[in-house]
């Protein structure tokens, strides 16, 4: 594709139709409880003033309730969380503590994609990850901290409560490929409604380059961070949206003997 200099698009489909793949059986409203990764493509969630906020920095005034977001994103894949990890009598009850798509039953994504076709536009591609990843990040440790504000009011808020936070992303710009660990960076800990994600701006943490993607050997280390990303994203991370919204479900619903815990949600 690169030596037909073939459009975005094709490097996006044959990506997605290859490589990054989602669970094939995504049922909103089965009963089961299992882990899916699921993905929306070329959609990014604008911020609805609630649950889905933006971070202090961004407001215009200090009234703002929640600040116009001027950033599209609309990054090329996400894979987000699904409900479904919940037990069924509880999902309604998830979309009134955390940001949650309503018809896929969607929530808290993990991993972001962004495809170019030319080395030249990879700053683009960075940039497009910065901004998704800023969002999610400022949702999710503000999650963090309410879970905490609700079981621990007396216990000031520390960095080390937050730093098993994080997003990844890969960008892919012609034959380059650069696969980014996001953290949020904190401030303010003190008054965590208002605790600020800096998303990624200026900030590559922990990037790995694979500047030629196309190379056999870069391919199969590609798939190897890929296959550890979805391994975190449906384990450790999906256990840790758990505990975090259970938390709160069990502070609202009068404690465990209604919100039960599952053994590696064990704190």
């Amino acid at each position: 594709m690169l030596a037909a200099e073939e459009e975005e698009a094709k490097f996006q489909f044959h990506a997605l139709s290859h490589f990054f793949l989602q669970d094939e059986v995504h049922v909103p409203h089965s009963l089961e409880r299992k882990r899916v990764a699921y993905c929306k493509m070329q959609w990014a969630p604008k911020p609805e003033g609630r649950l889905l906020c933006c971070a202090p920095e961004m407001q215009q005034t200090p009234f703002d309730a929640c600040p116009p977001f001027g950033f599209v994103t609309n990054p090329d894949c996400t894979f987000w969380l699904t409900a479904l990890q919940f037990n069924p009598k509880h999902r309604a009850d998830v979309r009134d503590i955390t940001f949650v798509v309503n018809k896929p039953q969607v929530m808290t994504p993990y991993f972001t994609i962004e495809f170019k076709k030319s080395d030249t536009t990879l700053e683009a591609a960075v940039n497009q990850i910065a901004a998704a990843a800023a969002l999610t990040l400022y949702n999710r440790v503000a999650l963090r901290a309410w879970r905490l504000r609700d079981t621990a009011p007396d216990r000031p808020l520390t960095s080390q409560d937050f730093e098993d936070i994080f997003h990844f992303g890969i960008a892919f710009a012609g034959e380059q490929a650069l696969i980014y660990k996001i953290s949020p960076t904190l401030h303010d800990l003190a008054f965590p409604s208002a605790v600020l994600v800096g998303g990624a701006r200026g900030n590559r943490p922990n990037e790995t380059d694979l500047s030629r993607a196309n190379e056999p050997n870069n391919v199969l280390e590609l798939k190897r961070w890929v296959n550890e990303i979805q391994n975190w994203g449906l384990g450790y991370y999906s256990r840790e949206v758990r505990v975090d919204v259970k938390g709160i479900l069990r502070q609202a619903n009068g404690g465990e003997a209604d919100v039960s815990l599952l053994e590696d949600e064990e704190k």
